[in-house]
């Protein structure tokens, strides 16, 4: 290659390079969308939660701060939410948790013509009841007839003149037992008794079995929360907690301090549920995707 052919390919790379800004040439980020006038929000609603609860979840979710101030006003109550310190709707009633109630609904008016909106599904289980109403009664019948006949209590209906199915005039009381959540003791998670077990190993082994479990429930394997009984310590219950948080899981406790209960769930990434819907037609058969009004 020649001096003269070598000055015009560097001619040419240079002002390729020049024609080209630093963002073009930087793999493209994704960024938090800064114009929109609360914050970067997806709201979340389902069809039985109250005004302020899908308020409250939808922004605490996102990663926003939500303020309630409600102050009173001769007989009513004043109650302006703030999202982010910036003010989105004031509403008065005659109580505060009344007022509460009305604010939120105007704030999610207002959020909903700006945000998109994440509605859950909650009567799947009943429309499949329906559709597989030959199956769930094959099922039920099934199970009447594991029941055997030297049981006592079948004995007893039979003689009062019930051959299968719901009692009540109409049949119409239940056919199966209520199912209790199951919850995950000390005994069910397989760790040794503390009494012949040091405090450090028993805490070791309660963090292999927790990671052990909450792999299962990360794969899927798990349809439900993770529920642990009352009979785990406070370190016991912080070791849980430290364990879920550090796979990426939400732990939360409830209940006094004698009786605490935690469970493990897996979050959600909102931001990116929005984007799948989005790919998906905006509808699946748990999700509902409803774009801003405006």
């Amino acid at each position: 290659m020649t001096k003269a052919t070598k000055n015009k390919r560097k001619k040419e790379v240079s002002q390729c390079r020049g024609n080209t800004s630093d963002t073009e040439s930087l793999p493209e980020k994704k960024l938090k969308n800064t114009d929109l006038p609360y914050g970067d929000i997806v709201l979340v609603e389902k069809s039985d939660d109250i005004p302020q609860s899908i308020l409250s979840y939808s922004v605490n979710i996102s990663g926003n701060h939500l303020e309630w101030k409600c102050t009173q006003k001769d007989q009513s109550y004043d109650c302006t939410v703030y999202i982010n310190s910036t003010p989105v709707a004031c509403a008065s009633g005659s109580g505060r948790k009344n007022a509460k109630k009305k604010v939120a609904v105007i704030a999610l008016d207002e959020l909903r013509k700006h945000y998109y909106t994440i509605k859950i599904k909650e009567n799947l289980s009943a429309q499949r009841n329906v559709k597989n109403v030959n199956v769930t009664t094959i099922e039920k019948t099934k199970l009447q007839d594991n029941i055997p006949d030297d049981n006592v209590g079948k004995k007893l209906l039979k003689l009062m003149g019930w051959s299968g199915g719901g009692l009540g005039k109409s049949q119409q009381g239940i056919t199966e037992p209520v199912m209790l959540k199951q919850q995950l003791s000390r005994k069910g998670l397989g760790l040794k008794s503390s009494i012949c077990t040091s405090k450090p190993a028993l805490l070791r082994e309660l963090k292999a079995k927790c990671k052990e479990a909450f792999k299962k429930l990360l794969m899927g394997d798990t349809e439900n929360d993770i529920i642990f009984s009352t009979d785990f310590t406070s370190d016991e219950r912080a070791m849980i907690h430290q364990v879920a948080r550090s796979m990426g899981l939400k732990s939360r406790s409830y209940g006094p301090s004698d009786q605490r209960r935690l469970v493990i769930s897996c979050k959600i990434d909102i931001r990116s549920l929005v984007e799948e819907l989005k790919g998906l037609g905006e509808i699946t058969e748990k999700y509902e995707l409803i774009g801003p009004t405006t």
